[in-house]
């Protein structure tokens, strides 16, 4: 885990979404699939880091998940700006901006009535 924290706006995002409608990507990115549950990607050319994928089971159909290698199940995995390799939000220690801004100060309250 890492001990310095940045934000979730910062980086770069995926979602099993993007996988199946192939909806996404930057040009630097390359994705393929391997069998049901694992998915390979790449970005900027560097060593294809190996995605599992965990289906569950819901009331109309199936719901896939990203298995993060803390064995957490994600919907989302980031990749911030100086990692190497796609996790959750909490083994990259991320946080979303807003929730920096003390919401009491005279600031604070003109970001949270914008958003």
């Amino acid at each position: 885990m890492d001990t310095e924290s940045s934000f979730v706006e910062d980086s770069l995002a995926i979602t099993t979404k993007n996988l199946f409608q192939d909806a996404y990507m930057r040009p630097d990115i390359t994705y393929w699939q391997n069998d049901d549950s694992t998915w390979s990607i790449s970005v900027g050319g560097n060593d294809p880091q190996e995605l599992t994928i965990e289906w569950e089971d819901i009331t109309f159909g199936k719901r896939a998940y990203f298995l993060c290698s803390c064995g957490h199940r994600a919907t989302k995995l980031y990749l911030p700006a100086k990692a190497h390799e796609f996790k959750c939000r909490n083994c990259h220690n991320l946080r979303y901006q807003l929730a920096t801004f003390n919401r009491y100060s005279v600031a604070g309250r003109k970001i949270y009535q914008l958003n």
